[in-house]
């Protein structure tokens, strides 16, 4: 009867373990870092992952972007700032992202193009990522191939191929944790990528969840619906986990910003009004169009102005002209539990743009990661 006992309790334990997403990615911006954020204010308890954006390329080689970022006279630069997270959560793993800009994705196209390249960065790489004690490598290439040019999805295979056997030779030399390779992926053009076969390599891809609307439509859309008519966020899991990647290996890409626009009417609210423009940027921390979850907070006081999309499951705000698509604590653990139910991870662009110090919502700190946190059924180390 005992060993019934005691093995009815290992079942169960085993149970309430793998029932959590697979893993929640928080991404760390390099740009304009406030004072003290990642010593003081990073949420580390909250992520399994974190991503450092980004390193710069010069040569086959990573550096560093800002001299900051590298430790001097004693002070410690933003990179050892951010791997010492990992002395107050042992199991957080960091990677250093891999910037590949849809509008010049020179110099890595040309580098991932000829095999002696491939190989010479591959290995300087793992230098580096030890060097600065992180990881993994994040290769944040949102459009290969965009041009139709077949060439570049297959020299990504390569690429990644050779990354993955790299790493795992480094550990076996070592005896060091291989490091984690990681992409980010285009949430409908699939047709960029040869999944079933980067599928065998990577450890994740990060799904871009938003970004599906902007001021370049004519019309208004929610940026990051979970389900709908159109693009959204499910739709575009289920056709990579189609196309062969495992639904593991899949994070379901979430951003804590909302995206605005002016409309034409100012008075009355309805379903896919016209776009007159984007406007002045609504404070001063994001671009134009776009605007951080801890300054919504200051808009959405009043709830009659927002509006929730009972298809798409998510809100929306408009007020005398303008229309502001974001997500908030219910959408957010909405879709970290559909990450959950589908067997994916999570994983934040720039958990920055949450209430990170709670100054605005009055919901306590990181409401939105918080749901996120939830949502997956995770628990606090």
């Amino acid at each position: 009867m005992l060993y019934v006992v005691l093995f009815s309790l290992i079942i169960s334990s085993g149970a309430e373990e793998e029932n959590r997403c697979t893993r929640i990615v928080c991404g760390i911006d390099n740009l304009d870092v406030p004072k003290n954020f990642i010593t003081k204010e990073f949420p580390k308890d909250y992520c399994t992952h974190a991503i450092y954006y980004a390193a710069g390329i010069v040569g086959n080689n990573l550096t560093n972007m800002f001299s900051n970022e590298l430790s001097k006279d004693r002070v410690r630069g933003l990179y050892a700032k951010t791997t010492d997270l990992k002395k107050r959560n042992k199991d957080l793993k960091i990677l250093l992202s891999v910037p590949v800009p849809w509008s010049a994705p020179k110099p890595f196209a040309a580098i991932v193009a000829r095999e002696d390249s491939r190989n010479e960065f591959i290995s300087n790489a793992i230098t580096y990522l030890r060097k600065h004690k992180f990881d993994g490598l994040h290769i944040d290439w949102w459009y290969p191939n965009k041009d139709g040019v077949t060439e570049e999805k297959k020299h990504l295979t390569a690429f990644l191929k050779v990354a993955s056997e790299a790493f795992q030779n480094n550990s076996i030399e070592t005896g060091k944790s291989r490091l984690l390779l990681s992409v980010i992926g285009n949430p409908s053009q699939v047709g960029y990528y040869e999944v079933s076969k980067i599928a065998r390599y990577v450890d994740m891809m990060n799904i871009v969840g938003f970004k599906f609307f902007g001021s370049w439509n004519s019309h208004i859309s929610h940026h990051s619906p979970l389900y709908g008519d159109d693009s959204n966020v499910a739709g575009s899991l289920q056709l990579w986990k189609k196309n062969g990647m495992p639904a593991e290996k899949l994070n379901l890409g979430i951003a804590f910003y909302g995206v605005y626009v002016h409309v034409e009417n100012k008075t009355h609210y309805s379903e896919r009004m016209k776009i007159v423009h984007v406007g002045k940027p609504l404070y001063t921390s994001q671009s134009e169009g776009l605007i951080s979850f801890g300054q919504i907070c200051k808009l959405i006081v009043d709830q009659n102005k927002v509006h929730r999309h009972t298809k798409e499951r998510v809100p929306s705000y408009f007020n005398d002209g303008l229309w502001l698509g974001f997500d908030d604590r219910i959408s957010v653990e909405e879709k970290a539990k559909y990450a959950l139910e589908n067997g994916h991870g999570v994983w934040v662009e720039n958990v920055r743009d949450d209430d990170h110090n709670e100054t605005s919502c009055d919901m306590g700190k990181y409401p939105l990661l918080r749901s996120v946190f939830s949502g997956c059924n995770m628990q606090s180390s």
